[in-house]
């Protein structure tokens, strides 16, 4: 597992190698981030009036409020915060134990790298910025080539190698300043313009060179890792490890879909490492938990859910898809139900070792997790709510704020979140429950800075990682997929044949009834709920194995008095019901359903539970029906 998180961690890093070499050294991005800085010096002085604010702070709030036209006034305004910037710092000089100073001082570090960025780069914008005043006098085409160059990406890769439009004519005159013609003020300006072009070439040349370099060890990196060793070839999953001694697998797997580990299954079928049908030996076990129907873990932690979106796009209404949601929805009632805050995972606790070290072990919701004896303890991870922020972002920043502010207890700390709170003991036995556990874990303040920039930049990190290297090397897109590829060629012969069953009908509204339609040989036993495996499903598409009853799909409308628990067991959205011979399907409008599952994709025929599980009114049997078949259809 550790090893696919490193892996996926590489791919990233050299797409954002490679995006930083093609985006604009400067751009507004620059101004919002000593905002953000200032606004954080302005919750610390909270108390402080305006009025009492010191001038060179309001100049600076100034100077970043308000959306830039161009690089040009990014330039001039990063430039006129140098002085502002120097004179907060002198004003809480003397202070260090005052929080206002270490922020002051982290203003003015900002300003400092941005006008160094400037310095050594875009001193050519500069002087574009400032033109002679006689420049006119080599042409009309000279002011536009300037304008042209003032308009241009000024990004490492354009100005080491590409060049910058509008800057070569401007630098062809360069050639003719010894023409009796040219002014000499524009001569001047000229070979300044040279000068400085040439030296931020250089220096763009060197930069790149350090991230070209960067990246070849990233690669070397990562093609010295190999995962198939790990790989059990009659199991077809992952060992946990390998017992270097002993020269042997672990006797442990990773046989679950919800699990971290799936990251590295993605990473290994990607790197053609291992075959597709690993992906489906991967079990999915589901449960039954708070009007849903879950995708099992082996702990219930946030953590085996939600790491691997850190990094991997979802498809909506995927398995996966509906098993995050529903992981984070069922953390929410569990903490509900505690009267705590939500965000349950792996995390270190209230114990400790001989030499004052917490321990550290897995925490989760009982309901999700196959793994018993997850209802003795509560402990809350705040980066645990933080993973949340990919899938419910409302809901998490709301538990973050109250995470920051749980009462007398002090959670948020100047380095971020303290690593948990530990539920289950009492700091002291008349006391309120809760125990801060006063460390921070790198790794887990790791993912949730990856959370929060993909939630502050538009999942950044999950673009970098399919983008690049990994999109090349294989199509995986069909992954997040309910189903195996065999088991989608039947559901959508299921569904063509449905489709030409009913283009015989004369319509299908309302008022239509159609019974009895034998669909044995177009798929739909393919659902039936005695099948064990999935080999079974994908070579007995029309009856169950051991000569089991066939199936038939029965539609009507407008009856009832029919008990649907005892008659039939309800699937697909609740679109259609798979019946047993003779008995009649329950009541349901035709029309409306019989439209949606003939234009239903694969994705739709199986594995889309939301109605069903959502729909309270129906009797515990049914659900309980529903459950196994699915349950079966998981295997």
């Amino acid at each position: 597992m550790d090893s696919g998180n490193l892996l996926a961690s590489l791919w990233t890093f050299e797409t954002s190698c490679d995006e930083l070499a093609a985006r604009p050294l400067l751009d507004a991005g620059a101004l919002r981030g000593i905002a953000d800085t200032l606004s954080v010096l302005r919750q610390i002085a909270a108390t402080m009036k305006e009025a009492e604010r010191p001038p060179a702070f309001l100049r600076l709030a100034e100077l970043t409020t308000g959306q830039p036209v161009d690089l040009e006034e990014i330039i001039l305004r990063v430039r006129a915060a140098r002085q502002p910037a120097q004179d907060l710092l002198l004003r809480y000089r003397g202070q260090e134990t005052d929080p206002r100073a270490y922020w002051a001082q982290q203003i003015s570090k900002q300003v400092a790298a941005w006008n160094g960025v400037i310095d050594k780069y875009l001193k050519p914008v500069e002087i574009l910025m400032a033109p002679p005043a006689q420049l006119m006098s080599l042409g009309e085409a000279t002011h536009e080539s300037r304008r042209d160059a003032l308009a241009a990406t000024f990004s490492l890769r354009n100005i080491a190698i590409e060049g910058i439009s509008g800057l070569v004519p401007l630098l062809a005159f360069h050639e003719r300043r010894e023409d009796q013609e040219i002014p000499p003020d524009v001569r001047e300006w000229l070979d300044l313009l040279v000068t400085e072009v040439e030296h931020s070439r250089r220096s763009a040349s060197e930069q790149l060179a350090q991230l070209d370099e960067l990246i070849a060890k990233s690669q070397q990196l990562e093609g010295s890792m190999g995962l198939r060793f790990l790989y059990d070839e009659e199991r077809r999953i992952f060992a946990i490890g390998y017992q270097v001694a002993e020269r042997r697998l672990d006797t442990s797997f990773y046989d679950l879909l919800a699990s971290e580990a799936r990251l590295t299954s993605f990473l290994a079928i990607a790197r053609g490492e291992v075959p597709v049908e690993h992906w489906w030996a991967l079990s999915r076990p589901f449960g039954s938990a708070y009007g849903r129907l879950p995708l099992l873990s082996w702990s219930g932690t946030m953590f085996e859910y939600l790491m691997p979106l850190l990094f991997t796009q979802t498809h909506e209404n995927s398995l996966l898809d509906r098993a995050c949601y529903d992981a984070v929805h069922c953390q929410i009632a569990y903490a509900r139900q505690n009267r705590a805050p939500w965000g349950i995972s792996e995390s270190a606790f209230s114990a400790l070792d001989r030499h004052n070290v917490y321990q550290y072990r897995a925490f989760g919701v009982p309901a999700l997790a196959l793994k018993r004896g997850q209802e003795d303890d509560l402990v809350v991870a705040p980066y645990a709510a933080a993973l949340a922020l990919g899938v419910e972002p409302a809901a998490a920043m709301k538990n973050l704020r109250r995470l920051a502010t749980l009462g007398d207890s002090v959670l948020l700390g100047d380095y971020g979140y303290y690593e948990a709170i530990d539920y289950s003991r009492h700091t002291e036995p008349s006391g309120a429950a809760g125990i801060i556990i006063h460390c921070y874990m790198v790794h887990h303040q790791g993912m949730s800075l990856l959370a929060y920039d993909n939630a502050l930049h538009d999942n950044a990190m999950r673009r970098r990682f399919h983008s690049g290297r990994s999109r090349r090397r294989a199509n995986t897109r069909h992954l997040h997929a309910s189903h195996s590829p065999a088991l989608q060629r039947n559901l959508l012969g299921y569904r063509d044949e449905l489709r030409r069953r009913l283009s015989a009908l004369a319509g299908f509204g309302r008022h239509t009834v159609a019974r009895r339609h034998d669909l044995r040989h177009a798929g739909a036993g393919l659902l039936y709920p005695g099948f064990r495996k999935r080999d079974d499903l994908e070579q007995h598409p029309s009856t169950g194995p051991n000569s089991r009853e066939p199936v038939y799909l029965e539609f009507h409308t407008g009856q009832s008095g029919v008990s649907p628990e005892k008659r039939a067991v309800r699937h697909l959205y609740g679109n259609c019901y798979l019946c047993r011979r003779r008995r009649r399907s329950p009541t349901r409008d035709t029309g409306e359903y019989l439209t949606q599952i003939v234009s239903a994709g694969p994705d739709q025929l199986y594995g889309a539970r939301s109605r069903a599980a959502q729909d309270r009114s129906r009797a515990p049997r049914l659900q309980q029906t529903l459950h196994r078949n699915r349950m079966a259809a998981s295997l």
